[in-house]
């Protein structure tokens, strides 16, 4: 935020707090949550509540949602 001149005082405060709220779900220097560890939690719950197998359409966009919101948050890598 430095480098930022030309920034409204509004704009900078959003910013600012936007950026605390993601240090606060993954501060600096901690490591990525690994995909191994959420592949295999994902492939059950698909597995559960896959349309296919007695769980329904609603059910299967939860879990995708909450895989991409889980890979999102903790900033999950290959």
């Amino acid at each position: 935020m430095d480098n930022c001149h030309d920034l409204s005082p509004t704009l900078r405060r959003t910013i600012e707090d936007v950026l605390d709220i993601q240090n606060e779900i993954r501060p600096r220097g901690v490591p990525a949550l690994p995909m191994v560890v959420i592949d295999p939690w994902y492939r059950q719950l698909a597995r559960e509540f896959h349309p296919d197998a007695r769980g329904g359409h609603l059910g299967m966009v939860a879990v995708n949602r909450a895989r991409d919101l889980l890979i999102e948050l903790t900033g999950a890598t290959s």
